[in-house]
């Protein structure tokens, strides 16, 4: 699917879905004006695919694709809304319990959206992803765990980024649950 101008269209997540709905609902923030919806759809199971659209002009700010089975949501946002995003985001105080990846082009954001959609297998190259919005730490591992680490991901066929920020977030996520307890 080919974009223009790094612009998404209503038609463009529409062929991403097959054209399969399952909701959608007024968008509360303001980053991207008054007049913004979502349109939802979601396999229960797998993923869940969505858009921010302007109801009166047509102009899509978002397209998000989360897939359940990596618990990673990938972001693309329309690039003269970034800051405007970036900003509430960060009035809002937005923390999230799940990989984010914020992706730059259109045509990237759709062939990944649709890779999810449709169930098959992906990767995302570093590339693609938005360095502005990389959170990176720096970690230091002594050899032999480095060696076991990289067993770990052969073993699992991903990388060993992949498999060391599945350990850092789970870690998180464990040390964030103790805390309210």
């Amino acid at each position: 699917m080919k974009t223009v101008d790094n612009h998404i269209t209503i038609k463009d997540f529409m062929e991403c879905v097959d054209y399969e709905i399952t909701g959608g609902q007024k968008y509360l923030w303001k980053c991207f004006g008054y007049n913004v919806r979502f349109l939802d759809s979601e396999n229960m199971e797998t993923c869940s695919l969505s858009i921010l659209f302007d109801t009166e002009n047509q102009m899509v700010y978002q397209l998000s694709a989360w897939d359940y089975d990596t618990d990673t949501e990938l972001i693309w946002i329309h690039p003269e809304y970034r800051g405007a995003y970036k900003a509430e985001c960060l009035d809002k105080a937005v923390s999230r319990e799940h990989i984010i990846n914020y992706i730059d082009r259109a045509d990237d954001i759709l062939y990944y959206a649709t890779k999810i959609f449709s169930g098959e297998h992906y990767e995302i190259a570093s590339e693609d992803v938005l360095e502005e919005y990389m959170d990176i730490i720096t970690v230091n591992i002594p050899a032999d765990d480095l060696l076991y680490l990289c067993m770990m991901a052969h073993e699992r066929d991903i990388t060993l980024n992949q498999l060391a920020n599945e350990i850092i977030i789970n870690h998180l996520r464990e040390k964030y649950h103790e805390g309210e307890n």
